[in-house]
């Protein structure tokens, strides 16, 4: 069953079990990034990806912050 949550609108969730108490939490965003724990607390392992998720969404941020504002900075060269 595929899982969104309202705080990482972006992303999408999805909890296997894929041995008898063995579970896989695996998400995934727009762009195709994605998370993924295995283990035997689905709960668990749902709050560790959308802890990577949102480091991820905001690290992605961070970056094209940091990249629009170097631009504006960046030195020009002209060639004769």
């Amino acid at each position: 069953m595929k899982t969104k949550f309202k705080d990482l609108p972006n992303w999408q969730f999805n909890i296997d079990e894929i041995s008898p108490s063995v579970y896989k939490v695996s998400g995934i965003d727009n762009q195709k990034r994605n998370v993924e724990a295995l283990g035997i607390n689905p709960d668990e392992l749902m709050e560790q990806c959308k802890k990577k998720a949102v480091e991820i969404t905001a690290s992605l941020q961070y970056s094209k912050k940091e990249l629009s504002h170097g631009l504006d900075n960046m030195p020009i060269s002209l060639s004769s």
